[in-house]
């Protein structure tokens, strides 16, 4: 009887588990300007559970305090996929060039340089013939990313038993961890073609910049710049909650648990992209818990647990500083514009589309399954799989969007002349929104109703809010997998029971937006 109960507890643990797993359909994200990482040290993670399924053996104990720290870090090990998820068209590598490269030319290219304040000859002069001028336009050069994400610090946990049975009643748990986290998109370029005569003579005009590295950094851009790591060090998320004990034996326990996560990390400023964050973006949440286990096998000496820990975590909207692209145009924030009609100059794209909006983390949801084996000599190991998931972050722009911007004309169409250029006064009023990130020459500008009828004139078209693609600036849904093992020593006999362990996890996603990593963690707590 006693076997087919547990028969029964296992059959249910993986039913749970594996009919959650089809929650979410797989994702290929391209042209993100926002990664949502999951951190690390939360409640049900393996680093913060593991030595922590010590309760049927210690059900009887009378002391009321626990404390425990653990030191913890890894690194992403997904490079190339995560350059899938920050660049466009989903490639790591890119092809850049300007107007008037081959590569342009016969649409070949990613990017289009200029768009990025990149000229290697002089800037045009408004009145100049079109084509001319951009044939001089030579610049080639190759991109990659390869984005990494590394961390490492502290996390701190408390636990207070306050009611009077030490087999069941209520307790307070509290946690906070301490991290520095590093990103860094590890941009490289091989310049083809430097510009200018010949094609290793670029005339850089002043205010402008001849490379792409040089691009993603340049002073006047506010938002979307990539230059080198980026870093953080600072106090994490705070947890702390409410727990209740129902049942604790020797061979079985169950309790539950409800808590806050007070935001204490930083915010996206959407300065740099792949920016370092600390905690959930400046969220704060509610959080719903459940842990159970029971013996599996025992005898006096030694014994088999299992184990399943389970949490849902929820998040109110917060107002961050994001960057988005127009719809169907991926990159298309770091194209230049007049920002309205009556502007004579463009301006950049990146800081045009980069604005505070509202934004909703997405729901939490874990599973962990875990397996102990337990000594009577205080040796303690530990395997265990956890199931994660997330769902698609919500990103709303409400009343902060003021219509005049427009993607940039530079020439006439019928004429073919510049509208715009070096100290340029004249009003240009022209727009030209169907343009991409890699083919503007042969796009032509915007059209309005002209004076006769069936007749049309170039004009002037604003960005509206429904032509902004708002998802680009939000992290999709994505689920994780991950498997750990630790192995720990417990001192029980002694008057304050202590421990100390270590461990190692690996975590690997079904999409690109969640994120493949290591980390190792080692840890001491004491009962008092």
């Amino acid at each position: 009887m006693s076997t087919v109960k547990n028969i029964l507890r296992i059959s249910l643990m993986f039913t749970a588990l594996l009919g959650f797993a089809t929650v979410l359909p797989e994702v290929i994200a391209t042209g993100k300007s926002y990664l949502s990482v999951w951190p690390a040290f939360q409640i049900n993670s393996p680093e913060r559970l593991s030595m922590r399924h010590h309760q049927m053996k210690l059900y009887d104990d009378q002391r009321r305090h626990e404390f425990d720290v653990t030191a913890l870090g890894g690194a992403s090990t997904n490079s190339k996929e995560l350059a899938r998820y920050f660049a466009p068209f989903g490639k790591q590598c890119l092809k850049v060039g300007e107007l008037g490269s081959e590569i342009v030319k016969t649409g070949e290219a990613d990017i289009i340089a200029n768009y990025f304040n990149v000229f290697t000859e002089a800037y045009p002069v408004q009145g100049e013939a079109y084509l001319a001028t951009i044939n001089k336009y030579t610049f080639t050069s190759n991109i990659s990313f390869a984005p990494e994400y590394k961390y490492y610090g502290v996390g701190l946990h408390y636990r207070y038993h306050f009611s009077c049975d030490p087999e069941k009643g209520f307790w307070i748990d509290a946690a906070a961890p301490f991290m520095h986290v590093e990103t860094n998109m590890h941009l490289k370029e091989k310049v083809i073609d430097a510009g200018g005569v010949g094609g290793d003579n670029p005339q850089v005009p002043e205010g402008y910049v001849g490379n792409m590295t040089a691009a993603f950094k340049q002073s006047g851009w506010q938002f979307g710049k990539i230059d080198g790591p980026q870093t953080t060090t600072r106090l994490s998320d705070i947890q702390i909650g409410l727990g209740y004990t129902y049942i604790k034996e020797e061979t079985h326990y169950l309790e539950s648990y409800t808590g806050v996560i007070i935001a204490a990390g930083n915010k996206p400023n959407g300065e740099y992209m792949f920016e370092p964050i600390v905690g959930n973006g400046g969220h704060n949440g509610i959080v719903f818990d459940m842990n159970m286990g029971f013996v599996i096998w025992g005898c006096p000496t030694q014994s088999v647990a299992m184990n399943l820990d389970t949490s849902s975590s929820f998040f109110f909207h917060n107002n961050q500083t994001r960057s988005f692209d127009l719809k169907n145009n991926e990159w298309s924030r770091y194209m230049f514009v007049y920002s309205n009609k009556l502007a004579p100059q463009t301006s950049d794209g990146i800081n045009t589309f980069t604005k505070e909006v509202h934004v909703g983390h997405g729901f939490v949801r874990n599973i962990n399954a875990s397996v102990t084996y337990t000594h009577c000599n205080g040796l303690q190991l530990e395997g265990g799989y956890q199931f994660f998931s997330q769902s698609a972050e919500s990103v709303e722009i409400q009343n902060n969007w003021k219509t005049g911007p427009a993607i940039a004309a530079l020439w006439d169409d019928r004429d073919g002349l510049f509208i715009t250029g070096t100290n340029n006064q004249t009003t240009a009023g022209k727009s030209r929104n169907n343009a991409t990130i890699r083919a503007y020459e042969f796009i032509g500008n915007d059209r309005v109703p002209g004076a006769d009828p069936d007749t049309y004139d170039e004009g002037y078209h604003v960005i509206e809010v429904c032509d902004l693609d708002l998802q680009s600036a939000a992290t999709p849904g994505f689920l994780t997998h991950t498997f750990y093992a630790s192995v720990g020593r417990y001192w029980d006999h002694l008057y304050n029971p202590k421990f100390l362990g270590a461990g190692f996890s690996y975590e690997f996603a079904d999409e690109n937006a969640g994120m493949n990593r290591w980390m190792f963690w080692a840890k001491i707590g004491i009962t008092f």
